[in-house]
């Protein structure tokens, strides 16, 4: 083989090398773009950047070495300078105020005291008006409408994915404003009506609230959410190694949801919100589900 030749092969194994690497990181990132409010809701943020940065690891290096590859390298720069503005956007919401109040335990009492509500992109059209609600830790509390009445709205205040325009939002007497909100968030779980499952494993997928979860762990909290049957009988005997794909498209609506709700038993919060997170099952699958729930329940706060 010549020099040239030579040379030709490896910077093809390095271009494929590099596009594999670039394809998955686009998918990283745009998965924890998409799928924003899981990720804040588990404070994921740095797995998810920390995910992003592995993956990166080997071309990074390899460009180092290759001095050929300035020129891509001086056109990624002017590429990215157009995110740091982004970056530097200073938020309304900080998650981790120091100044805030760190939450070691709640109780899980909630009230919405006269919450006025309107989101952003649509400031003249108030959502949730002079809205006043309470449940007591322990219970459970049933929000019933029709689409566009403010459900998940509700759902979103207790989470602080918005702050109301009027009115206070407040857990065990305090202010949700008040309060660290990475460490509130730390005793909430949330499953969602279209759960957001990232390209991994069923086993890593339920183990992202809990970064150490054993395998004992994970398939506990599967059984409790009726899903471990269907896990261990999924095809070519995969089970918990299975790779459900990009936003979870090789697994049913169904299925999704119970390893949704798996992920929320395993994290064994003091406050649970389900929105609409048993719609896609069957009757029989609900049944079982919902016992669960109530046995979760039992050892947790409110059930929203």
């Amino acid at each position: 083989m010549t020099a040239s030749s030579s040379q030709l092969s490896l910077k093809g194994c390095f271009a494929g090398d590099t596009a594999k690497a670039h394809a998955k990181t686009s998918m990283i990132a745009g998965e924890g773009v998409s799928n924003i409010r899981t990720v804040a809701a588990f404070n994921a943020q740095s797995k998810i950047l920390s995910v992003f940065c592995h993956e990166l690891r080997v071309p990074q290096k390899k460009k180092l070495s290759n001095l050929s590859l300035a020129p891509e390298i001086i056109r990624g720069g002017e590429a990215v300078g157009s995110v740091f503005p982004v970056l530097d956007r200073h938020t309304g919401i900080e998650p981790d105020d120091p100044d805030a109040h760190l939450v070691e335990t709640i109780r899980g009492d909630i009230e919405f005291r006269h919450v006025g509500f309107a989101y952003p992109s649509r400031p003249d059209v108030m959502v949730l008006r002079d809205f006043n609600l309470r449940i007591r830790a322990g219970h459970s509390q049933a929000l019933v409408g029709a689409s566009g009445s403010g459900k998940c709205s509700v759902i979103a205040r207790i989470e602080r994915f918005y702050d109301p325009l009027s009115g206070k939002v407040m857990i065990d007497g305090k202010e949700i404003r008040r309060l660290n909100l990475k460490s509130l968030r730390l005793k909430i779980g949330l499953v969602q009506q279209e759960p957001a499952l990232f390209a991994a494993t069923i086993f890593h997928i339920i183990a992202y609230v809990k970064g150490n979860a054993t395998e004992a762990e994970v398939m506990e909290a599967a059984r409790a959410a009726n899903a471990h049957g269907f896990i261990i009988g999924l095809p070519e005997g995969s089970g918990y190694k299975t790779l459900v794909g990009e936003r979870g498209v090789q697994l049913s609506g169904g299925q999704k949801q119970r390893i949704a709700v798996a992920r929320a038993v395993l994290k064994n919060p003091t406050v649970l919100l389900l929105d609409e997170a048993t719609s896609a099952l069957d009757a029989e699958s609900e049944c079982v589900l919902q016992e669960a729930l109530e046995r979760l329940m039992r050892e947790a706060g409110p059930l929203l």
